[in-house]
């Protein structure tokens, strides 16, 4: 099960990657502990060797959105286009690109970001959710109180990296992480 709380690993099987992805993608705009038990229940009781594999078996038997509506994980179209296109894809987690993510459904900068941040080791993005806003607030890095898209997200990232190298942080997993679990027990949404 990923575990929100504990979500940085740099030593995951394939399997555990595509639980990852998946996981993150549906941790848009919801409550992440809930998604990710939600997903863990989904999963748990397949008998496919993995979330891939469960999710092709699922979409040609015709059953992928009744397994979804069966955990309540919600956005049933979406995370069906989104899970069936991963699945049927041939994208290696371990090396893909932020542009090649972002051209999935449901995957956006964030999502991509989030995947490869906790994922690899010395990686360099910021995952710029509500949370990560907030504190940029605070620091006065910026007014938004929404995700920008695209080139302003990437100009907020920027922004965000250079204070946080100049702050003499290096280690942008765990400032995600230790961020998002600051203002989570609160809003819980990322």
């Amino acid at each position: 099960m990923i575990d929100p709380e504990r979500i940085t690993a740099f030593d995951r099987t394939t399997e555990e990657l595509e639980e990852l992805l998946l996981n993150a993608i549906t941790f848009a705009g919801k409550n992440a502990r809930q998604q990710a038990q939600k997903m863990h229940i989904l999963f748990a009781c397949s008998e496919h060797p993995s979330p891939f594999s469960a999710i092709r078996a699922w979409k040609k038997n015709g059953r992928l959105v009744r397994k979804l509506k069966e955990v309540r994980i919600g956005k049933y179209s979406l995370l069906s286009r989104a899970f069936t296109a991963l699945a049927h894809s041939s994208i290696d987690l371990r090396t893909c690109t932020i542009e090649e993510l972002v051209q999935f459904p449901g995957i956006g900068h964030k999502t991509a970001r989030l995947f490869i941040l906790h994922s690899r080791r010395d990686q360099e993005y910021a995952v710029i959710d509500t949370h990560l806003l907030k504190e940029m607030r605070l620091l006065k890095l910026t007014t938004l109180r929404s995700t920008p898209t695209h080139k302003k997200y990437v100009e907020l990232e920027r922004r965000l990296i250079a204070h946080l190298k100049k702050e003499g942080i290096t280690d942008f997993a765990q400032y995600d992480l230790v961020t998002w679990k600051k203002y989570s027990k609160n809003s819980q949404i990322i």
